[in-house]
């Protein structure tokens, strides 16, 4: 007789192909060395995943704090074109009205 409550399918094993971390890396570099963060961030914002996306936002922000603000400014309006509904969406435009 089937069991009247089967279990759900397990879901799909996710690939963990390092990215997670490589964003953990940049993250923690950033007040040490922030020139090596923006490297690594701007080398993971090639993904089109949500690493992609994340790293690409962190990038921007990262380049508005340390005063580059061109650079920033190019950095918000790329998320904001390749991600428009992404997760930092609205604080990608806040960061551009936020650049003279």
């Amino acid at each position: 007789e089937p069991a009247s409550n089967p279990e759900p399918p397990a879901p799909p094993a996710s690939v963990d192909d390092g990215a997670g971390a490589e964003f953990a890396a940049a993250a923690r570099l950033e007040s040490a060395a922030p020139r090596e963060s923006l490297r690594r961030y701007l080398t993971l914002a090639k993904r089109s995943d949500r690493w992609g996306a994340n790293a690409l936002f962190a990038a921007a922000r990262l380049a508005f704090d340390t005063g580059r603000r061109a650079q920033a400014s190019e950095l918000a309006r790329a998320y904001l074109k390749r991600f428009p509904g992404g997760g930092n969406a609205a604080d990608a435009r806040a960061l551009l009205e936020a650049i003279p």
